[in-house]
């Protein structure tokens, strides 16, 4: 498309009009890009070990608050007052 210095919008005619050639040599430039092997020493399992942790940690949360509501159908759970007026004080 042509550069116009004024307000005028530029008439279809003027317009450049891109070819296939151009688009395949983009996507042939892309896939080469993209299929290019990664070196041997190469490696992330960072998604990995992070999505074992989450687990883990999911799971420990679940016994605990199952195990914190089994104390509290048994009528064992005991709150410590002292513990809860520390915590809330303890911005202050």
């Amino acid at each position: 498309m042509k550069i116009h210095t004024g307000h005028q919008q530029p008439t279809i005619a003027e317009q450049k009009i891109d070819s296939g050639a151009e688009k395949t040599e983009s996507k042939t430039a892309k896939q080469k890009t993209a299929a290019k092997p990664l070196d041997k020493g190469d490696t992330v399992q960072l998604s990995r070990s992070l999505d074992t942790e989450l687990k883990n940690r999911q799971t420990e949360q679940a016994k605990h608050v199952e195990s914190i509501k089994a104390l509290i159908k048994d009528g064992k759970y005991q709150v410590s007052s002292r513990d809860v007026a520390e915590k809330m004080l303890s911005d202050y």
